[in-house]
């Protein structure tokens, strides 16, 4: 019997997702509070549980019905089996819960006009270590009827006396003795994130509904009052709650309006097969809804992209700190577990049950301006294979017909929103750059005239120095998104009073070809690129990310390769050379080489099967070959164009 309850504690579960199981338990059974103790082995909170406390005003439980609640498959839905709106699904949440977390439980609880009662499971009692002839012997004699062992009258720990003390009906759980490495978390502030994003429809004061219109045909986004409030304190803090879809702020004066014109995208709903026949009889129904909604922050909170230090911007303080709006990077105040680019929140009978960033699911790789849009995808129990929902309710994925389906219904959306995003930071940013030129202007006007400065060197007008120094300003392509050399240069400089030829040429002469091999000092940190390519002018810049593996173990096998050269010059300056050592160097050097080359072939094979993952289904055979060709033909023609001949 113990061995098999063991086998149990091997979930790798979260103390957070436990939690969760929980607070489940609590609203589902009609409690409006719910009181959260926690302590861990650290004073700020960091690291593995020492004590896990949770207290509600919920109907409670008589003495059978307690020690049934810590019995491995017993199932007791709220309203029965049959009613279709209980989130329960087997009824082993709560034991799993414990199981994985910690070695004891213990449970008190009571109902309207009764007395506190407690039962316990605790992994290390003796009493579990007996034969199953023995509990039965003890049964017949009246002594119990199994493990956990009958429930007994005792109120609960008196340190939370002021809690339980004038409720009318409730439950208090205590773990205690936490074993597993689960049961750490990034401090009180991870596990408070967790419970009020994951029960913002509970525990929030206003929520985001989809009501429905033309006859169930679509869904209208809403804001509305919640009218079933619940409230959690976590440590004596009474919670709120965090909408991921940014409809409802939560920084304070905030307005719900993108008080700058925006439109969020319209919420989408379909109907999707039920393959379970028991919610198919409970609702009389072969098929049910998912609903989709999307959130845009407003444009007010985003007219900076990464400029530090200025308002509004994407890595303001502001931003992190009280938007919980965050990119990969935990700079200002940020942690890692508030990253917003997990963009899609599942969410389960009103509860989040998941949060991911999945390209197959949105159909777009996880960037940094995902921070700034949400998706909400709504389902129901009836829903729960089509999503995976296993025991504990955590990490949820839907399976990958039910992805390539949400896939074609949001594609469009996702991309419109992504380009909104793009798009409006691209303006700021040309209009901040405009800001700064004119007050460049301002400055070189009035510094104009002072003692001891020389005149400028005027040309006679911008676009016949451009038409001159064609070599400086390069080819322009034919992109009306683009400037023209004389579009740049008046938009830059406007009239000639105080144009400054040298400021012209910096300008311009960057819309040349450019290849920044390091740029150490400005490589984001959170990405997994390896480099990329920006347009700058008419021209393009290929910045190459000298952080990453790739470029780091060349540069140091490089390096190496450099000083082993260095030694053999000054070893071979002696007029008796130490052949050993230089023997010891060349093997050195063939080692270096052939890890050289292996890096390179990573490199070629990596963008092989990365882009190869980019083809429809059935046909990455055919691209990589023509690929492969391709970039055979290109690569021939680049080393003949450098070198001679074949390219030795």
């Amino acid at each position: 019997m113990k061995n098999s309850l063991l086998s149990d504690r091997d979930q790798n579960l979260p103390i957070e997702a436990c939690i969760g199981e929980l607070l489940d338990n609590s609203f589902e059974w009609n409690a409006q509070n719910v009181w959260i103790q926690y302590e861990a082995l650290t004073n700020d909170g960091w690291g593995r549980a020492r004590k896990l406390a949770i207290l509600d005003d919920g109907l409670g439980m008589n003495p059978v019905k307690l020690v049934d609640h810590l019995t491995v498959g017993y199932h007791d839905a709220f309203g029965g089996e049959d009613n279709s709106k209980s989130v329960s699904k087997y009824g082993v949440g709560a034991k799993y819960a414990f199981f994985n977390t910690c070695r004891k439980s213990e449970v008190w609880s009571k109902i309207k006009d009764g007395e506190w009662y407690k039962a316990e499971f605790d992994f290390d009692d003796v009493y579990l270590d007996k034969t199953e002839s023995e509990w039965r012997a003890d049964w017949q004699s009246g002594k119990g009827n199994g493990y956990p062992r009958v429930a007994i009258r005792q109120d609960p720990p008196a340190e939370y006396e002021s809690r339980w003390k004038e409720l009318e009906s409730g439950t208090f759980i205590q773990w205690s003795n936490f074993d597993k490495k689960s049961a750490e978390a990034n401090g009180s502030e991870q596990l408070i994130w967790w419970i009020e994003r994951a029960f913002r429809n509970f525990i929030s004061e206003k929520i985001v509904v989809g009501v429905p219109a033309d006859g169930g045909m679509r869904v209208e986004r809403k804001v509305i009052d919640n009218l079933d409030k619940r409230n959690v304190y976590f440590n004596n803090r009474l919670l709120e709650g965090y909408d991921s879809l940014y409809a409802i702020p939560h920084k304070s004066g905030d307005s719900e309006a993108d008080l700058l014109g925006m439109q969020v995208p319209e919420s989408l709903v379909f109907a999707y097969p039920i393959d379970d026949e028991v919610w198919i009889k409970r609702l009389q129904s072969r098929t049910a809804p998912i609903i989709v909604h999307f959130g845009l922050t407003p444009r007010a909170w985003r007219m900076r992209s990464g400029w530090e230090g200025t308002p509004n911007s994407a890595a303001a303080s502001e931003t992190i700190v009280d938007r919980r709006i965050q990119g990969g990077s935990t700079i200002n105040g940020g942690h890692s577990f508030w990253d917003s680019r997990e963009l899609v929140s599942l969410v389960r009978a009103g509860r989040e049950v998941g949060k991911l960033t999945d390209n197959h699911l949105i159909g777009k790789r996880k960037e940094d301006t995902d921070r700034w849009m949400a998706i909400t995808i709504e389902f129901g129990p009836e829903l729960d294979s089509a999503f995976n929902v296993r025991n504990i309710k955590y990490q949820v994925a839907p399976t990958r017909e039910v992805r390539t389906r949400i896939r074609e219904e949001i594609r469009s959306t996702v991309d419109s929103m992504h380009k909104e995003i793009q798009s409006w930071f691209k303006k700021n940013r040309l209009e901040e750059e405009a800001r700064k030129a004119v007050l460049e202007r301002q400055k070189n006007k009035d510094k104009k005239g002072e003692k001891g400065d020389s005149p400028p060197n005027t040309p006679s007008a911008p676009a016949e120095w451009a038409e001159g120094n064609q070599g400086v300003v390069g080819e322009l392509p034919d992109d009306p998104s683009q400037d023209s050399a004389a579009d740049l240069i008046n938009r830059l400089f406007g009239d000639l009073e105080g144009f400054n030829r040298n400021n012209v040429l910096k300008e311009i002469a960057r819309r040349k070809l450019t290849i920044e091999n390091d740029m150490r000092t400005q490589v984001p940190g959170d990405t997994e690129r390896m480099f990329e390519y920006r347009t700058q002018g008419g021209n393009v810049l290929k910045v190459k990310y000298q952080n990453h593996p790739y470029y780091l173990g060349l540069d140091t096998r490089y390096k190496r390769l450099m000083n082993i050269g260095t030694d053999l010059t000054e070893t071979m300056k002696n007029q008796k050379p130490d052949m050993k050592a230089i023997q010891e160097k060349l093997d050195e050097i063939t080692i270096l080489v052939k890890e050289l080359e292996e890096i390179r072939d990573f490199g070629m094979n990596a963008a092989v099967i990365a882009l190869s993952r980019q083809t429809p289904e059935g046909k990455a055979i055919r691209f990589r070959d023509v690929f492969l060709r391709e970039w055979g033909s290109i690569c021939r023609q680049m080393m003949e164009s450098k070198f001679d001949g074949n390219g030795e």
